[in-house]
């Protein structure tokens, strides 16, 4: 479907839709790990983005920078991600916002091992997400604190952390709770409590 919209949008010279089309090209890209393709088309649509439609340009950074944490590349996926939030910022698109400093959160707790920072920025998301009333939001953040902690050797505070998350996903009425409680038999794990 993407490629169906990236050439519809090219044929027919629908020039504010061509670089949604490729940024799109790109997060299947990246969904199937085909990083190299996925570079390419963020970098399309980047060429393509207009100067004024600053929300698309926001989401290309973003959806690049998560790209690039997962191969790796943290100081470009560091400055994609912030380059996204600054914008988000000055917008004032809280729902965007927090995802992207959900994204910077999961940056810092795995490339660069700054726990702390990766806990503020889960804070600062948690806060956004509240606002906005997203509770699965709310309850991704809770799981991203609970990995940061786990990751800490925190185990009492990632399991209530977990615990938290579980119970937003299945006040939401998703299976995504599984997640968490999957995250939990991990710490018990762990601790050696196999039962």
């Amino acid at each position: 479907l993407s490629i169906q919209v990236c050439d519809a949008a090219l044929k027919h010279g629908w020039t504010a839709l061509q670089p949604r089309a490729f940024r799109y090209r790109g997060m299947v890209a990246t969904a199937h790990n085909e990083y190299s393709e996925a570079d390419a088309m963020f970098a399309r649509a980047e060429s393509l983005v207009s100067k004024s439609d600053t929300r698309e340009r926001s989401a290309i950074q973003r959806h690049w920078g998560m790209m690039l944490r997962r191969v790796g590349r943290s100081e470009a996926s560091l400055a994609r991600l912030s380059k996204a939030a600054d914008s988000y910022r000055r917008e004032n698109r809280i729902g965007d916002l927090a995802w992207t400093c959900f994204n910077l959160a999961e940056l810092h707790n795995e490339l660069f091992t700054d726990h702390t920072r990766a806990l503020g920025l889960l804070e600062e998301a948690q806060k956004l997400f509240a606002l906005q009333k997203d509770t699965m939001g709310l309850a991704d953040s809770w799981n991203g604190i609970a990995e940061v902690h786990r990751t800490m050797g925190n185990l009492a505070h990632a399991e209530a952390a977990y615990q938290e998350s579980e119970n937003l996903f299945r006040r939401a009425g998703v299976d995504t709770s599984v997640v968490p409680l999957l995250n939990r038999g991990l710490l018990h794990l762990e601790r050696g409590q196999y039962d």
